[in-house]
């Protein structure tokens, strides 16, 4: 923890007032907790369109510099998992997506909806043989992924676009 005299100085440097982290949470819904110790966890993150996940290629990209890879089963639902295969660690991305499972294009292993592998090309799938599976959700033609305990994943707290009636618009502005 920063000293008094750290924070002092700190508060000098800004003119006087020390600027708000825009990592902080400042709109909590009433969780006093999540201010006292802000997490990434727990929350819904933007990281693609709808539009970049076909029916037969995957689409990867990052989270706070962890490789995602997202694709559809073969309902046409949205599966995320992390884009890396369990046998030898090549990235998942590189495959295809065949019958709704996200084929390796190293060895030719396939993963199904929830990241367990499906099929093997030499033989039959090992069981228990799985990817790290995200909660994501597919909201105003958006992609989302829940970072934390995919159980705990509430739709509710998706983020909603301001509507064009609205008096007020909000703006949030990283820089880095």
């Amino acid at each position: 923890a920063a000293s008094l005299a750290d924070e002092m100085i700190a508060a000098e440097a800004y003119g006087g007032e020390r600027p708000v982290s825009s990592y902080t949470p400042t709109s909590t819904r009433g969780n006093d907790a999540l201010l006292a110790k802000p997490t990434y966890d727990d929350a819904w993150y933007a990281v693609g369109y709808a539009w970049q996940v076909t029916d037969d290629k995957p689409f990867a990209t990052r989270l706070w510099g962890e490789p995602l890879v997202f694709y559809r089963d073969e309902t046409g639902g949205l599966t995320a998992v992390e884009d890396r295969c369990p046998h030898r660690s090549a990235p998942l991305s590189m495959g295809d997506v065949e019958d709704g499972q996200l084929r390796c294009f190293y060895h030719g292993w396939g993963f199904g909806k929830q990241g367990e592998c499906e099929s093997v090309p030499t033989g039959k799938a090992p069981t228990g043989v799985c990817v790290q599976g995200y909660a994501v959700a597919e909201h105003e033609n958006m992609l989302f992924v829940w970072r934390g305990n995919p159980l705990a994943a509430d739709a509710r707290k998706l983020p909603s676009m301001v509507s064009a009636t609205a008096d007020a618009a909000v703006v949030d502005t990283t820089l880095d």
